[in-house]
């Protein structure tokens, strides 16, 4: 081998290792880009649980705000009964005999005290629809913000 030959081959070794190293660099490469797409798919998906926590608790709360005011109504209902049934005793007492007027009012008075009990439900049950109304408000709000940020996040992975 003349020593052209063996330059020739030595710079085609050469290009063999540079190729080489080029070959490991990219492949270094691919694996940081996978890693950091994996982390930001772990923060992805853990915004995601906080998200779906939130609207859970949203449901929630929309459905004890139904039932606090299905109660309401019911004992609305029971009111407007029971205001009823003291009218219709009133007329009574007006006609009735003395025993009779003094049962009517017993019964009248027994009725005024419920009323009177039932008024104090209804406010207190007012109270705690404001209160639910409040925080699913609240919540709602948090969710937007959640939201925004997790648009935000989005944006930036896929940007």
């Amino acid at each position: 081998m003349d020593e052209e030959e063996v330059v020739e081959r030595e710079g085609g070794l050469n290009t063999t290792e540079k190729t080489d190293t080029d070959n490991q660099e990219t492949i270094n490469q691919e694996i940081e880009n996978s890693r950091l797409r994996v982390v930001d798919l772990e923060g992805l998906l853990e915004v995601e649980k906080k998200s779906s926590a939130e609207l859970q608790k949203e449901l929630d709360t929309a459905r004890e705000r139904e039932e606090q005011t299905l109660l309401y109504n019911a004992e609305d209902l029971t009111l407007n009964q029971l205001t009823s049934e003291l009218a219709k005793l009133k007329e009574k007492v007006t006609s009735g005999s003395r025993h009779k007027d003094e049962l009517v009012e017993y019964r009248i008075r027994a009725l005024n005290e419920e009323i009177s009990d039932m008024k104090c439900n209804i406010r207190a049950l007012k109270e705690l629809v404001l209160k639910r109304e409040i925080n699913l408000d609240t919540a709602q709000t948090n969710l937007v913000v959640s939201e925004a940020g997790f648009e935000k996040l989005s944006s930036s992975i896929v940007g």
